[in-house]
């Protein structure tokens, strides 16, 4: 019996047990995903290094695609990202697109950014600098730490839980009403958890 290559081997289990093992607590969630009629901060992966605008018209018409959709963890260094989170509702308010759903309350969420993934992307003109988006369909949300390489739209944000919306980098005026909107969707189903408890 090989005791010295046992023994890494069955530690390795035990912390693969332990990590499954773990569950996090599921809280709701808001947060800026888009900010409407204007141009990203940087290109987004897949637009051929071509900053993007989602115009408030198209948002609306699409926002809905967002729902049931997954809310994905993306870890530096990375390919594969990890579901965390479901959105359940999506609205076009004051030239953003928000969304609201329940995710599991990581630290890692503290502070983090937004990017939306599109299928199916239609542009205006290919030959322009910035691509407007005329159609799509989201097929997901990456969650995005803050550090290197950040959102598309800086200006993104996620709240955890029902709290105070100060210190929001869009300013508490509007980030107040965000959760104003939010906070029905909280209260009247489609399976959120609130507080642990369903």
């Amino acid at each position: 019996m090989h005791t010295g290559t046992l023994i890494p081997e069955l530690l390795e289990l035990v912390k693969r047990a332990q990590a499954q093992a773990q569950a996090w607590e599921r809280k709701p969630f808001y947060g800026l995903l888009v900010p409407l009629e204007v141009p990203s901060d940087s290109p987004p992966n897949g637009s051929c290094k071509r900053r993007i605008l989602l115009p408030s018209l198209v948002a609306e018409k699409i926002a809905g695609t967002l729902t049931t959709k997954p809310l994905r963890l993306h870890h530096y260094g990375e390919k594969e990202s990890e579901v965390v989170g479901e959105i359940h509702a999506s609205w076009v308010w004051e030239r953003g697109l928000y969304i609201a759903g329940d995710v599991e309350a990581r630290p890692e969420l503290e502070g983090a950014g937004l990017s939306c993934e599109i299928a199916k992307a239609s542009v205006a003109d290919c030959r322009d600098e910035v691509w407007r988006i005329k159609g799509g369909e989201f097929t997901g949300v990456a969650v995005i730490p803050r550090g290197r390489r950040g959102p598309a739209w800086r200006a993104t944000w996620l709240r955890v839980g029902e709290g105070e919306a100060e210190g929001h980098p869009e300013g508490n005026l509007r980030a107040e009403g965000a959760l104003a909107q939010a906070r029905p969707i909280f209260r009247e189903g489609w399976g959120i958890i609130q507080g642990g408890r369903r």
